[in-house]
């Protein structure tokens, strides 16, 4: 949508030169964010990009001026239809809250965490943004992206492929299976302590080993 209302603003020569320095000003400084994002700390949130939003801002009202211009009738009908439509969502976003409360998450481990302790991250990111973005403690964390087999004897051996501490193990993992549930509670003293919905269910479990381990 953006692009179309770029190329419809730079249609207008006389326009041409100023829209062109906006567009350069709005999208040339998101390609270093973009690549920092993808190689360290995620930079990519709202109040990293805000810098660029006059500049955006600009190109869609100049966008908008040059479909304003061309069809009239069409755009109040688009508009009409498009309020409408998303009438239902605006309500829902605005007295729902269904996002994830990621800080809440790493928060609660880094309020509560022990000399010893160690994070063990298995969710649906191989790099875990969260961790990076929010956690400022002092726990080792360990980021496993192998899965057992659901079976008994597979989990067993995932479990025992943990890291040894004689402090306590935080364990983030994305849907875990009832075998694995089962594996927890027989191997260590487990304490469900935080879920969130996130492509599925994403569980803090608080492992004391039954027996302190080195």
């Amino acid at each position: 949508m953006v692009a179309s209302l770029i190329g419809l603003a730079f249609f207008e020569k006389r326009n041409s030169h100023k829209l062109g320095w906006a567009a350069a000003w709005g999208f040339l400084p998101l390609i270093p964010i973009f690549l920092v994002s993808q190689i360290s700390r995620s930079l990519w949130v709202d109040r990293y990009l805000l810098f660029t939003a006059p500049y955006l801002f600009i190109l869609l009202a100049a966008g908008f001026m040059g479909v304003w211009r061309r069809w009239r009738i069409p755009v109040v009908a688009i508009a009409l239809i498009y309020f409408v439509a998303i009438g239902g969502g605006l309500k829902r976003y605005y007295t729902v809250k269904d996002r994830e409360d990621w800080r809440g998450f790493v928060q609660l481990i880094q309020t509560n965490e022990q000399s010893g302790d160690v994070i063990v991250w298995k969710a649906n990111q191989s790099r875990p943004r969260a961790l990076n973005h929010y956690y400022r403690g002092s726990a080792t964390i360990e980021v496993r992206i192998d899965e057992p087999e659901d079976n008994p004897q597979a989990v067993e051996s995932w479990l025992e492929s943990l890291p040894k501490t004689r402090s306590r193990i935080w364990l983030a993992y994305a849907n875990p299976s009832p075998n694995l549930l089962s594996g927890i509670e027989k191997k260590f003293k487990a304490e469900e302590v935080y879920k969130i919905k996130v492509n599925g269910t994403l569980e803090l479990f608080l492992l004391t080993p039954r027996t302190s381990e080195i």
